[in-house]
C-alpha cells in the first residue's frame, strides 16, 4: 500500500510538471520548494477547478475550499509551484485562451476580452500587451492576414 501511495505522489508530480510546462506558468518545483504528495494532490485538484470554472467567477477561498485547503495555504502552495498567487495563475490562463482565440479568428477583440474575464476591453488590452507584448488587436490582424 505505501508503495502504490509513493507510485502515486510520483505520477501527481509528473502531471504537475507536464501541466506547468504546457501552461508555461514558471520554473518546475525543485528540490528546495518539494512538495509533499499531499500538496501536490490538493495543488492538482485547484489546477482542475479553476480550468472547469475558467469561464466563471472565481474566489481563492471557494477554490482552496473545494481543494481541501485553507486560502492562505493553497495561496503558499501556488507561490511555491507557480511563482505566482491563485488570481496570477487564473489571469495569464484566461489570457493564454484569448490569445489562442484570437489567434484562430474565431473570436474579435471585444469578445476575447469577455472570454478573459475583462469587462472592459482597455483593461484587457493593457494586460494582453504586458503578458504577450503585442496588443489583442495586433494578434487579431495578423492571424487574419496569414488565414488568407
Amino acid at each position: 500500500m505505501l508503495h502504490n501511495l509513493h507510485l502515486e505522489g510520483k505520477a501527481i508530480e509528473i502531471i504537475t510538471e507536464s501541466l506547468s510546462c504546457m501552461a508555461k506558468t514558471g520554473p518546475a518545483v525543485d528540490s528546495t520548494t518539494a512538495l509533499t504528495p499531499r500538496e501536490l494532490m490538493c495543488l492538482q485538484r485547484a489546477r482542475d477547478i479553476i480550468l472547469a470554472r475558467l469561464s466563471q467567477p472565481m474566489t481563492v477561498e471557494s477554490i482552496a475550499h473545494e481543494a481541501g485547503a485553507s486560502a492562505s495555504r493553497l495561496q503558499r502552495l501556488f507561490r511555491r509551484s507557480e511563482g505566482r498567487s491563485v488570481f496570477e495563475y487564473i489571469r495569464i490562463i484566461r489570457l493564454e485562451q484569448a490569445l489562442s482565440a484570437l489567434r484562430s479568428h474565431s473570436v474579435s477583440v471585444q469578445e476575447a476580452s469577455i472570454l478573459a474575464g475583462y469587462s472592459s476591453p482597455t483593461s484587457f488590452a493593457t494586460a494582453f500587451k504586458r503578458q504577450f507584448g503585442v496588443t489583442p488587436r495586433e494578434i487579431s490582424v495578423k492571424s487574419r492576414c496569414f488565414s488568407i
